[in-house]
């Protein structure tokens, strides 16, 4: 099953089918959500032989009903559409045409992000974003504070002033998209975690 919108087919199908999966990609919005709704997640999660995580977010708050060993991480695979594996020239274009924002305050893994890395442009995110967990900040990417203004001025400040580093920090995030996002990865993963189901 796919989100934890998926919660009422795990309870119709516990105890029943063998072999249950699933794959959550939501943070503790989805959580507290599901929460209101059930009040039997234990049993929900008991009843699953494994739980893919859509993110490196999802695991504290999935951690709370299911043992370490159920716990997978399986990050969404993203079609390579980037113009160029070559990172941009930043000489004589914009900082903006370099670099991509996006200060979320709660997001598992937002795809413009992803697509940013795959681009080699240097994203900007908040901490609270499942890429902050994936990126070295000033390396691979840009991350501030959630909700810090001035942080966040901070950095887009950096990256207007810096435009000779950009394309250095564009290849190592196109780098942290070909290490973690690849399509060829994601069915890997899959094929692998339902070989281990058979």
């Amino acid at each position: 099953m796919n989100s934890l919108g998926a919660f009422p087919f795990v309870d119709r199908f516990r105890g029943k089918a063998k072999r249950l999966s699933w794959w959550i990609h939501e943070t503790s919005v989805g959580f507290d959500t599901l929460g209101t709704l059930t009040a039997d997640v234990p049993a929900l999660f008991s009843a699953c032989e494994s739980i893919w995580l859509g993110s490196p977010l999802c695991f504290r708050l999935a951690g709370r009903y299911a043992s370490p060993d159920k716990l997978h991480r399986v990050l969404y695979g993203c079609e390579d559409r980037g113009l160029s594996h070559r990172p941009q020239h930043a000489n004589g274009e914009a900082a903006a045409a370099l670099f991509r924002g996006y200060a979320s305050r709660d997001d598992p893994m937002p795809i413009v992000m992803t697509e940013g890395l795959m681009q080699s442009k240097v994203c900007l995110c908040a901490s609270v974003i499942g890429h902050a967990q994936l990126l070295e900040d000033g390396t691979e990417g840009s991350i501030f504070a959630s909700e810090s203004a001035q942080q966040l001025a901070d950095k887009m400040a950096w990256i207007i002033a810096n435009r000779d580093e950009l394309t250095a920090v564009g290849a190592a995030g196109r780098a942290v998209y070909e290490r973690h996002f690849l399509v060829s990865d994601f069915v890997g993963n899959v094929g692998t975690l339902l070989e281990q189901c058979a």
